[in-house]
């Protein structure tokens, strides 16, 4: 079943959350980068920590 498809509005704001999101996401990478700390991760089904310094730029 197919939803309906999405308004220009619906699509401004779910662009505006995908923005902001992957904004945040980079905003903690650096701030984990600049502390040295790793990065806690969802993988496979199992939580993965990860050096900062292993997260491409």
């Amino acid at each position: 079943m197919k939803s309906a498809p999405m308004n220009k509005m619906q699509r401004t704001f779910r662009d505006q959350a995908l923005k902001a999101m992957k904004e945040a996401v980079a905003q903690v990478i650096e701030e984990h980068r600049q502390r040295n700390l790793p990065l806690a991760f969802w993988d496979n089904g199992k939580v993965r920590m990860v050096s900062p310094k292993e997260i491409p730029r």
